[in-house]
C-alpha cells in the first residue's frame, strides 16, 4: 500500500469513529432537551390559566360578577361526514 492510501484509511476511520461519538452525543442530548422543552411549555401553560384567574379576579373586583360565557351564534355549523 502506498503512503497516500494509508493517510486516506486512516483518515477514513477517523472519520467513522468521530461521527460514532457524534451520533451518540446527539442521541444523549435529545431527551434533556425535549425535557426541557416541555418543562417550558408547562410552565407557560400554567402561568397562562395564572393570568386568565387574575383576570377574572379584577373583573369580579370591577362588576361584582364574574363575566357569562359567550356562545358563538353567527359561527357556521361543523359539517360532519356520516
Amino acid at each position: 500500500m502506498s503512503t497516500k492510501a494509508i493517510v486516506l484509511l486512516v483518515l477514513g476511520v477517523a472519520f467513522a469513529i468521530f461521527s460514532m461519538f457524534a451520533l451518540i452525543g446527539i442521541a444523549l442530548v435529545l431527551p434533556a432537551v425535549q425535557q426541557a422543552r416541555e418543562a417550558a411549555r408547562r410552565a407557560e401553560m400554567k402561568n397562562n390559566l395564572k393570568q386568565i384567574g387574575l383576570a377574572l379576579q379584577n373583573y369580579h373586583e370591577v362588576h361584582n360578577l364574574y363575566p357569562l360565557p359567550r356562545i358563538e351564534t353567527d359561527s357556521k355549523p361543523v359539517e360532519t361526514t356520516e
